[in-house]
């Protein structure tokens, strides 16, 4: 049976994060899902993480403890070694929901014309690890994504494409170059997704299924204005196409609202997949955001 199931490689990049790694680990090993390829690259930490990830070792599909050029380093070379059909990368400080992966590959069988997929429902943990904080965003546009709209830098902004719940089909990584930027430290994420939007729309579905750690010292936050910094750069490649008005931005919002038959003109495609709690039917739509 789990042979009929698409392989999923899950890549956890490691330094010196022994607080949360184990359990960080455990949300991957204790998914409802059978078929995961587990992968862990470890920079050479000094703190303890080494012994963690030792002691589940043999439930890991691969693993390594050597010094490396980074986090996106790190990335890369688990997925050179990563087989699967869908992937995903899961940072050592964050979570996911024990049916997290089986929810994203009911959604890609369902759907073969999703190419990357996301949950409009993010989950804050707090250091404890505990569901402290939800946010929602209503959906992501190519060209709301080019003009600022997931990057923190003026009145468009409306939230980050979320990593921690972000997972793509290989064919689309493989157009994409099949590579993650490792002259950025902080962005590459960010750069990632530029090139994917290149090729297909982001997907969201409504499913929760896990989410980032906030606290003080993660990289996210103490880092923040040099992530943003790079993430600008990673736009200037596209040309930086200048955010909307503040004046556009509500009077197009006020018309999607209020003359739904206008929604196309004024507003931007943001795909979106809905499943039926009843069934686990998955259902794509079009739904215009600005």
């Amino acid at each position: 049976m789990t042979n009929s199931l698409p392989l999923v490689s899950i890549v956890t990049p490691s330094y010196n994060q022994a607080e949360f790694l184990q359990e960080t680990m455990r949300s991957i090993l204790e998914q409802d899902y059978p078929n995961i390829e587990y992968i862990v690259i470890d920079g050479g930490s000094t703190d303890g993480s080494v012994d963690r990830i030792k002691s589940y070792a043999q439930r890991l599909t691969y693993w390594e403890s050597a010094p490396d050029d980074g986090q996106y380093d790190a990335i890369q070379k688990g997925f050179a070694r990563a087989r699967g059909e869908i992937m995903g990368w899961l940072n050592s400080d964050d979570k996911l929901c024990p049916w997290a992966i089986r929810t994203f590959v009911t959604v890609f069988r369902q759907c073969p014309q999703i190419e990357w997929l996301t949950s409009a429902e993010q989950i804050f943990w707090s250091r404890a690890g505990f569901p402290a904080h939800l946010w929602r965003i209503d959906g992501y546009a190519r060209n709301a994504f080019f003009r600022g709209r997931n990057l923190d830098r003026d009145h468009y902004f409306r939230f980050h494409t979320m990593q921690e719940v972000t997972y793509w089909r290989r064919s689309l990584w493989e157009k994409s170059g099949a590579h993650m930027d490792t002259s950025l430290r902080l962005a590459g994420d960010f750069e990632l997704w530029s090139r994917f939007w290149q090729h297909a729309p982001l997907a969201t579905m409504n499913a929760l299924v896990g989410g980032y750690r906030m606290y003080h010292g993660t990289k996210s936050v103490s880092h923040y204005e040099k992530y943003l910094a790079e993430a600008r750069q990673v736009l200037k490649r596209y040309g930086e196409p200048p955010s909307p008005s503040p004046h556009s931005v509500r009077w197009r919002d006020r018309v999607r609202k209020r003359f739904p038959f206008l929604a196309p003109y004024v507003a931007e495609k943001s795909l979106h997949v809905e499943m039926d709690p009843r069934t686990e039917t998955c259902r794509v739509s079009n739904r215009y955001i600005v």
